[in-house]
C-alpha cells in the first residue's frame, strides 16, 4: 500500500481604496493536486496471502489530477457605527480521477491485450481510459502496457457561484443607553452545477464489458 501526494496553491488578494468608507477587494487563489493511493484489498498480492483461484483483481489504484480556480469581489464598507460588505465568488474544479483494479500496482494482467483485441475494441481506447498519467506514452509503444483489468476514469466538473453580504449596525447611534449593543445581519445564496462522465472498462477472461 501506498499514498503519494503534490500539491501546491498560489493566492492574490487586490485592494483598491475608493474612498475614506469604501473599499473593493479580490481574492483570486488556483490550486493543483495530484493523488496516487495503491492499496491491496484483501492481501492477495502477497506471497504468504490466502490462495485465489484465477488471476488476481484485488490491487486497486486511484490516481486524482485536480485543478481549482476561485475567484471573488467584496465592497466593503466601513462607517462610524455601521459597516459591511457585498460579495460575490465564484469557484471551478475539474478533476479527473482514474481507478484501476488488477493483480499488479501498475502493469495489468497478461491476456488483457489479447482480450480487447478479441472484443473488437481498439486498444488505443483502452489505454485512454486505463493506464495511469505515467503510462500515458504507452499506445505508440511497440510494447504497449497491458490495460488493467477494470478501468474507470471519471470527469467530475464543479461550477459554484455565491452572492452573500453582512452588515453590522452599532445601537448607540440611536441611543447612549444602547452603546454596548450591535446587531449584525447576514446572508449568503448558493448556486453549484456539477457534471461527471465515467468511461469503463472491465475485462475477464471470457468477455469485455465496455
Amino acid at each position: 500500500p501506498g499514498i503519494n501526494t503534490e500539491t501546491w496553491a498560489v493566492t492574490g488578494t487586490l485592494n483598491w481604496q475608493l474612498s475614506d468608507t469604501l473599499a473593493l477587494v479580490n481574492i483570486t487563489n488556483f490550486r493543483d493536486f495530484e493523488s496516487s493511493i495503491t492499496q491491496d484489498l484483501d492481501t492477495s498480492a502477497h506471497v504468504s496471502g490466502p490462495p485465489n483461484p484465477g488471476e488476481s483483481t484485488t490491487i486497486q489504484r486511484r490516481d486524482v489530477d485536480s485543478r481549482q480556480w476561485s475567484t471573488e469581489f467584496q465592497l466593503q464598507y466601513a462607517g462610524e457605527n455601521i459597516d459591511g460588505v457585498l460579495g460575490l465568488f465564484y469557484f471551478r474544479e475539474d478533476q479527473r480521477p482514474t481507478d484501476t483494479i488488477d493483480s499488479g500496482p501498475d502493469f495489468g494482467a497478461p491476456g488483457n491485450l489479447a482480450r480487447l483485441q478479441a472484443a473488437g475494441i481498439d486498444p488505443a481506447t483502452a489505454y485512454s481510459i486505463c493506464n495511469m498519467r505515467e503510462r500515458a506514452g504507452a499506445v505508440a509503444s511497440p510494447t504497449p502496457v497491458e490495460p488493467k483489468r477494470v478501468c474507470i476514469r471519471s470527469d467530475l466538473d464543479t461550477d459554484a457561484y455565491a452572492i452573500f453580504g453582512q452588515v453590522r449596525v452599532g445601537l448607540a447611534q440611536f441611543s447612549e443607553s444602547l452603546e454596548s449593543l450591535t446587531v449584525k445581519l447576514g446572508g449568503r445564496y448558493s448556486w453549484e452545477h456539477r457534471r461527471t462522465h465515467n468511461p469503463t472498462f472491465i475485462i475477464t477472461p471470457a468477455t469485455v464489458i465496455n
